[in-house]
C-alpha cells in the first residue's frame, strides 16, 4: 500500500498543507521545528487514528484555531483506492472518523486496515525506557496484524478496572471483599489467558525477523533475542494453566487490597530485549542499542507485511542524525527495497547518500509549515 495524498489543516505549525506522495522515498528536507514530524503525524493518525508523539489531541492543534482536519487517499496492494477522514475539535473534545465516508464507530476499527511503522526519537523507551513502552510495541504490531486484538485489549482493560475499583473499595481489608472478586477474576483470568497466547505466538513468529535485520544492519555478530517475562510466572518456566493463575491471585491478594491495583496481569509483563543472551539495557553499547532499535522496527515492517498481505508504509523521523555514516548507509539501501518511506532529516548525509543507492527519490523542503516545490535528486 502506500499514501497518494495527503491533505490536513490546523495540525501544529501548518495551516494549510497538501502532499501528492509516489510509491518510493520521499525525503522531507528542513530546518528544527519547520514541521517535518507533523507531515508523518498526519499520516499516523489517517492510518492508526493517533500521532506517533505522545499527547491529547489538544495539543496537535495550531495555536488559535478550534481544531484539525486530516484526509488522506491510500491505494492498496491491489490497486483498491480508500479515503480516510480524521477531524477533532475542541468543542466536541473527540476524534471523528469517516472512511469511504462512513463514519466509524470507533478509533479501533481503523488499526489494521492500513499498515504503518514508525521509526522516531519517541521510541527510544523500547530499547532503554519502562516495561510499558515495550508492551506497548507489542500491542500495536499485534493490532495491526490481527484487529481482534485490540478489542480483546479494550475487554482486559475494561474487566481490570472494575476488578481494581473493588479493590480500592475495599479500603486494605480482604473481608470487605466478601467473595466480590470470585466473578471477575473468572473472567480475568479468561482474557489474560488469551493475551498471554497472541503475545507468546507473536514473539515466536517476529523474533526470527529481528535476527535477519540486525545481521543486515549491525557490523557486530551478536544474536538478538527476545523473551516475554509474564508476572503471571510458573518456577520451571511453562506457561501457567488459568487454575494457576487464579491461585496466584490469590497469593497476591491482601498485596492488591492494600495498594488497590492488580499487581499480576498482562499490564505488568516486560519484554526483555537481549544481545547474546544480556539485557540490551545494562550490556550493550549505544551503536548496538541503535541497531537494534532499527532492527526491531525493519523486522515490524516484515512481519506485518507477511501477516497482512499488504506493504506498510515505512516512516522515519529524524534517526538519521545519530548515526554514523556507515551506518546510515547501510539502512538506507536496506530500506530503498522494501516500499513506501518518508523520511525526515536535517542530517546532509541523508541527501547526499541518497542517489548512491539506485533507486529514484522524491525531496520536498519544509519551511515554517510549508511544503515547497520539490528538489529533483538526479540518479
Amino acid at each position: 500500500m502506500f499514501i497518494e495524498r495527503v491533505h490536513f489543516n490546523s495540525l501544529r505549525n501548518h495551516v494549510d498543507t497538501s502532499l501528492s506522495l509516489s510509491n518510493g522515498i520521499t525525503l522531507l528536507w528542513g530546518e528544527n521545528g519547520a514541521g517535518k514530524t507533523t507531515i508523518l503525524e498526519a499520516i499516523s493518525i489517517a492510518c492508526l487514528s493517533r500521532s506517533f508523539i505522545h499527547g491529547p489531541d489538544r495539543n496537535l492543534i495550531r495555536r488559535g484555531d478550534d481544531g484539525y482536519a486530516i484526509q488522506a487517499s491510500v491505494v492498496s496492494v491491489n490497486g483498491n483506492r480508500s479515503r480516510v477522514e480524521v477531524d477533532f475539535t475542541l468543542a466536541g473534545g473527540r476524534k471523528k472518523i469517516r472512511l469511504n465516508n462512513n463514519t466509524l464507530a470507533s478509533a479501533a476499527e481503523l488499526i489494521g486496515l492500513f499498515p504503518l511503522v514508525t521509526l522516531s526519537p519517541q521510541y527510544r523507551g523500547i530499547t532503554s525506557g519502562p516495561p510499558s513502552e515495550r508492551r506497548s510495541f507489542m500491542d500495536m504490531v499485534v493490532s495491526q496484524a490481527h484487529p481482534v486484538y485490540v478489542k480483546e485489549l479494550f475487554e482486559f482493560r475494561r474487566i481490570l478496572r472494575h476488578r481494581n475499583a473493588l479493590l480500592g473499595g475495599a479500603e486494605g481489608q480482604v473481608s470487605r471483599l466478601d467473595g466480590a472478586l470470585d466473578s471477575w477474576d473468572d473472567t480475568y483470568v479468561r482474557i489474560c489467558a488469551r493475551i498471554l497466547e497472541r503475545r507468546r505466538t507473536f514473539l515466536d513468529q517476529f523474533s526470527p525477523y529481528v535476527v535477519a535485520a540486525y545481521e543486515e544492519i549491525a557490523d557486530s555478530r551478536e544474536e538478538p533475542g527476545l523473551l516475554y517475562q509474564p508476572t503471571f510466572d510458573h518456577p520451571e518456566g511453562r506457561h501457567v494453566s488459568p487454575d494457576e493463575m487464579r491461585s496466584q491471585l490469590r497469593e497476591h491478594l491482601v498485596h492488591d487490597v492494600r495498594r488497590g491495583t492488580t499487581s499480576v496481569g498482562p499490564h505488568r509483563d516486560d519484554l526483555a530485549l537481549l544481545l547474546n543472551g544480556l539485557d540490551v539495557r545494562h550490556q550493550a553499547s549505544q551503536g548496538q542499542v541503535k541497531s537494534l532499535l532499527i532492527a526491531l522496527k525493519v523486522a515490524e515492517f516484515r512481519y506485518l507485511q507477511a501477516q497482512t498481505e499488504e506493504i506498510p508504509v515505512l516512516l522515519l523521523d529524524d534517526i538519521f542524525s545519530e548515526l554514523d555514516d556507515k551506518r546510515l548507509e547501510r539502512v538506507l539501501h536496506l530500506i530503498g527495497r522494501i516500499g513506501q518511506t518518508l523520511i525526515t532529516s536535517v542530517n546532509k548525509s541523508t541527501r547526499e547518500l541518497l542517489p548512491a543507492i539506485g533507486s529514484r527519490f522524491d525531496v520536498f523542503e519544509v519551511v515554517e509549515g510549508r511544503v515547497e516545490v520539490p528538489v529533483e535528486v538526479a540518479v
